[in-house]
């Protein structure tokens, strides 16, 4: 991270961020860095900003399946995310349900559904 905050902070700017920090499957969120280096950012912006500036949010819940037609979600990390985000001092977490859209589901792309759609 550059020093960007420091120098809106000594401006006199109040920050805050909403940072997402999602499970580690890259099958829904290609190109994000691994959950390591994401949970990393998470404590820095912590120690250098103070947890009050950071929102947490794991976003959006989502169920899906693959060709094998077992249904998946992508909640396998949220305890160790959540755990991490406690130790930072952070205590909210904001979330949501995905909202199925034609634009999400591209042929190369997992079936994403909505959460009881299973089976539609």
């Amino acid at each position: 991270m550059g020093a960007y905050g420091e120098r809106l902070e000594a401006m006199g700017y109040r920050l805050f961020f909403n940072f997402s920090v999602n499970s580690q499957i890259q099958i829904l969120e290609p190109g994000v860095p691994a959950l390591s280096q994401r949970l990393d950012q998470l404590e820095e912006m912590c120690r250098r900003f103070g947890p009050d500036t950071v929102q947490w949010r794991f976003d959006p819940i989502c169920h899906y399946t693959l060709d094998n037609c077992a249904v998946r979600d992508n909640l396998e990390d949220f305890a160790t995310i959540a755990a991490l985000a406690g130790k930072c001092g952070i205590t909210l977490c904001i979330t949501s349900f995905m909202d199925h859209y034609r634009k999400i589901t591209p042929p190369h792309r997992p079936r994403l559904l909505l959460c009881g759609a299973a089976g539609k």
